[in-house]
This record gives C-alpha cells, structure tokens and sequence, in this order.
C-alpha cells in the first residue's frame, strides 16, 4: 500500500515540476528580448561607456569589411 502511495506522490510531484517548467519557459526564457532590454538599461545608465563600445565595434567592422 505505502509503494503505491509514495508512486502516487512522484507522480503528482512529476507533474507539478513539469507544470513549473513550462511556466518558466513560456514566462522567463526570452533571451533575445532580454538582452535588448539590457542592453537599452544598460546604455541609459552609462551612455560613454555605450557610445564608446558602438565606436569601436564600429571600428573594427569597418577595418575588416572595408570594400577594396
């Protein structure tokens, strides 16, 4: 009787956690809006820092994709 319950429970536990996993999923595993979203926050609280780092990617990609 006692393995049937303890087989009811894992069950029950089973279905919860993958009930919580597609939460998670469906809610907070958005990593493409996320980093936009940080990269805004990010560029609002130091804007030398941000412009700095467009300048040089900038740089750098215009060195190696230069057309001649």
């Amino acid at each position: 009787m006692s393995a049937a319950t303890t087989t009811n429970e894992m069950d029950r536990s089973t279905k919860v956690s993958t009930q919580q996993q597609n939460q998670l999923t469906d809610e907070s595993m958005q990593p493409v809006p996320d980093l936009i979203d940080y990269v805004r926050d990010y560029a609002r609280q130091k804007p030398k820092v941000a412009a700095m780092w467009c300048f040089g990617l900038g740089f750098v990609l215009g060195w190696r994709l230069k057309p001649w």
